[in-house]
């Protein structure tokens, strides 16, 4: 711009009266487009999310956001990689994740631990040679392959959390799960293995200096009831 903005010195940054002007107008710039944001009332609320988390954790919270305001909803299913690039090139207002993205771009807030179990249908003689058992998995980067390898390429994959308990519950054969998914009359056995340390929940959205109301509003409803 060809205009000294900032003074700086050894212990502190001054602002110059065009500084203060420019500093004033992208406040205002600002606070018009959140304006813009929270006038748009058919502007749907657009949520990605881990595929388990929408099938075992994230319904009750579309139902309470539902039943208290009008704004319409859509939520996406993804990985990690596909959701992260999606809320960064503003496809989706916010996502849930167990990556922990701190950027320029987004930033996450951490919701919970996510305790991880390895299941079967019946109890396990030796937990060292789980290669002697069919692997189900959610895909190729699913956390059973944290505790070692199948040798024998004895693997069933599908996308689906609760089709993978139905699976090992019918001894197709074992698979790693969250706790949480786990339904409480289970007769499955469950392992906590050492490899397996809790992974973590996020909520991550874009780097707003204040984020728009209605993306408040859903994030309230999740953080209130944790």
């Amino acid at each position: 711009m060809g205009e000294k903005l900032i003074i700086r010195s050894s212990k502190q940054l001054l602002l110059t009266n065009k500084g203060k002007e420019f500093f004033r107008v992208s406040e205002q710039f600002d606070k018009t487009i959140l304006e813009i944001f929270d006038k748009e009332g058919d502007h749907p609320l657009k949520i990605g999310t881990l595929h388990g988390l929408l099938e075992n954790w994230l319904q009750p919270f579309l139902v309470s956001y539902a039943n208290k305001h009008l704004r319409s909803l859509r939520v996406e299913i993804g990985d990690q990689i596909s959701l992260k690039s999606a809320l960064s090139h503003g496809q989706l207002d916010l996502i849930f994740t167990t990556e922990n993205i701190q950027s320029e771009l987004i930033s996450s807030l951490e919701l919970f631990n996510e305790e991880l179990v390895l299941i079967s249908s019946a109890p396990l003689k030796d937990l060292k040679h789980l290669d002697q058992h069919t692997w189900i998995v959610y895909n190729q980067h699913d956390n059973i392959f944290r505790l070692g390898k199948q040798e024998d390429n004895r693997i069933v994959m599908v996308d689906s959390i609760t089709s993978i308990i139905h699976l090992v519950e019918s001894n197709v054969g074992v698979a790693v799960v969250p706790a949480h998914v786990i339904p409480n009359n289970t007769k499955l056995s469950q392992y906590h293995m050492p490899p397996l340390d809790n992974s973590k929940l996020y909520l991550a959205t874009l780097n707003y200096q204040h984020l728009p109301n209605y993306i408040q509003e859903f994030t309230k409803i999740v953080t209130n009831s944790l």
